[in-house]
């Protein structure tokens, strides 16, 4: 079988209310398998109605308002949507690529359990951002996904939009592919169980960094599994 850095991906991510993912709510979602070769297999991307207002702090950052999100798909629609594509997903070993997935996918799951719609089982998430801290751990700078974007050329030209930061995530994560040729020697299931100890690393890391200063900020959780209210 031809190894997972050689076959499709499936980006996802989610423009929402708020940086809590446990209690934020999507307006917008773009769900894209991309070929090797940056083409767009199948897509799944619009506005998402949430059925709740839209706080002007979140509208700031992606332009959706109250009045722009309520054009947009009911939120259980959107979500069995989303399903199904999980779903293919995980039944093929398609690798789902999620930056920064501790926010995007328990935010999913979230959803999921507030519109009263079955979880499909996980599929094989990778994290373009924890990879990136573990394989080039002491590049110094802010790691959000414009600035990983910029270091790795890949091309962002609409910033916070679903759609724009999903191709710009896949784009980064076959950069790193190419950097980093170790990759392709693991399979996705030890993958998995990589990220989860990277994640683990980074999260104690920083909060001995923090504490070392006297502050009391701390990152809590697991990799795609948050600490409730944060």
């Amino acid at each position: 079988m031809t190894h997972w850095t050689q076959r499709d991906m499936i980006g996802f991510d989610v423009e929402s209310t708020s940086p809590h993912p446990l209690t934020a709510r999507m307006v917008q979602a773009a769900l894209l398998r991309i070929t090797p070769h940056g083409e767009e297999a199948d897509a799944l991307y619009g506005l998402i109605d949430p059925g709740c207002e839209v706080p002007a702090e979140a509208a700031k950052v992606h332009g959706i308002t109250t009045a722009k999100a309520k054009q947009g798909t009911p939120i259980r629609q959107a979500i069995g949507k989303m399903v199904l594509k999980f779903d293919m997903a995980e039944k093929f070993g398609i690798p789902v690529v999620i930056f920064n997935a501790g926010y995007d996918w328990p935010l999913f799951r979230a959803e999921c359990q507030r519109t009263g719609i079955e979880v499909v089982p996980q599929p094989f998430i990778l994290d373009p951002l924890v990879i990136d801290r573990k394989m080039d751990k002491y590049r110094r700078g802010k790691r959000t996904l414009e600035t990983m974007a910029a270091h790795y050329g890949i091309e962002l030209s609409d910033a916070h939009d679903a759609r724009a930061d999903v191709r710009a995530t896949v784009g980064v994560m076959r950069a790193l592919i190419h950097k980093f040729p170790a990759l392709s020697e693991v399979g996705l299931q030890e993958m998995s169980t990589l990220q989860r100890a990277w994640y683990g690393e980074w999260r104690d890391g920083i909060n001995q960094h923090w504490a070392s200063k006297g502050e009391t900020k701390r990152v809590e959780g697991e990799w795609l599994w948050p600490k409730e209210g944060t």
